[in-house]
C-alpha cells in the first residue's frame, strides 16, 4: 500500500525513517569489539572443552609415567640387589674352590703317606721273609 504525503516534508521525515541511521566512529568501535568478542565467546566454546579434555589426558599421563618411574626404580634396586648377590656368590664360590683345594692337597698328602708307609711296611716284610728264608 502506498503512502501519499500531504507536504514535502512529510516525506523527508518518511524517507529519514527508512535511512540506516549514520553510526559515529566511538559507535562503529564498539560495535567491531562486540562482533570480536561474540566470535570470541564462539570459539571459546568449541576450544574450551577441547582444553579440559587435553588437561585430563595428560594428567592421566603424568600419573602414568610416575607410576612407570617408580617401578622402573624399584626394578633398578631389585638389579642391584641381583648383582650384589651374584658377586657375594662368586666370592663364596672362590672361596669353596680355594677350601676344596686345601682339603685335595692335604688328602693327597694323607694317601702319598699311607701309600708310602704301606710301601715301607711291605719291603719290611718282605726283608723280614726273606731274612727268616736264609
Amino acid at each position: 500500500m502506498k503512502k501519499y504525503f500531504n507536504r514535502k516534508s512529510d516525506f523527508e521525515k518518511e524517507e529519514k525513517k527508512n535511512e540506516k541511521p549514520q553510526l559515529t566512529k566511538e559507535e562503529v568501535k564498539i560495535a567491531e569489539k562486540i562482533k570480536f568478542w561474540e566470535e570470541q565467546d564462539k570459539i571459546n566454546q568449541e576450544l574450551i572443552p577441547r582444553v579440559i579434555k587435553n588437561h585430563e589426558l595428560i594428567s592421566e599421563l603424568v600419573i602414568r609415567i610416575d607410576e612407570q618411574s617408580t617401578i622402573i626404580g624399584n626394578i633398578k634396586d631389585e638389579l642391584n640387589l641381583i648383582q650384589i648377590s651374584k658377586s657375594q656368590i662368586a666370592c663364596s664360590v672362590e672361596k669353596e674352590k680355594y677350601n676344596n683345594n686345601d682339603i685335595l692337597n692335604s688328602l693327597n698328602k694323607k694317601i702319598f703317606l699311607n701309600y708310602s708307609t704301606l710301601g715301607f711296611s711291605i719291603l719290611a716284610l718282605i726283608l723280614s721273609i726273606l731274612s727268616l728264608i736264609n
